[in-house]
């Protein structure tokens, strides 16, 4: 009897050191399966063109800034007609925006042909800006550092002021005319696109 009695403590003793173990075990099992929420913080992207703020992939058109027109006193003061020329200016406000900036202003050639008009030339305020000529504009990069500037606190404004011409060409007399003698057009589109694209190296 007495040795039954040891048998079945012993017994018992490995069922309990088994238990401990298979719950160990299993506890073990189900902390490695656990979820954990992280949270991470999306970096921004704020730009503004001429004070329209522009995101997404659809077009947006914006008003020309500050347009000054040469003197030329064969032309009412403020109205443009073909041999006028002037300049205006493109504003790009990079605002809160968290990434370097790759900047692509193109120029829609087919349109400036049918207005008779033409870019004489380009003028960056920020000179640290290096740009590329394409087949129709300019491409630059905006730097991290440079929208963010010193202690990543800053916001950064780029102007461009475009410099035009409205062509006075005799082979274009027909098509001035109607530009001219319209009542519905009264206002001469200039076709420029700014894309913005995220840069990485």
């Amino acid at each position: 009897m007495k040795k039954i009695k040891e048998i079945l403590s012993a017994f018992l003793i490995i069922m309990l050191i088994v238990t401990i173990l298979v719950i160990n075990r299993t506890y073990a099992l189900f902390e490695s399966m656990k979820e954990f929420n992280i949270n991470m913080d999306i970096a921004k992207w704020n730009i503004a063109v001429n004070n329209l703020t522009v995101g997404g992939n659809q077009e947006d058109k914006f008003l020309i800034k500050n347009l000054v027109l040469d003197a030329n006193s064969n032309v009412v003061a403020g109205k443009v007609a073909p041999g006028s020329k002037g300049t205006f200016d493109v504003e790009i406000d990079f605002k809160d925006t968290d990434v370097s900036v790759k900047c692509e202003l193109e120029i829609d050639q087919e349109r400036m042909n049918e207005a008779g008009l033409k870019f004489n030339s380009y003028q960056f305020s920020d000179t640290s800006i290096t740009t590329t000529t394409t087949t129709n504009g300019h491409m630059f990069i905006v730097p991290l550092t440079k929208i963010k500037g010193t202690g990543n606190t800053g916001t950064f404004k780029l102007n461009v002021k475009i410099a035009f011409e409205w062509i006075n060409d005799e082979t274009r007399n027909i098509q001035d005319t109607i530009i001219g003698t319209s009542t519905v057009r009264t206002k001469l589109d200039i076709p420029i696109k700014i894309r913005f694209t995220q840069y990485v190296d």
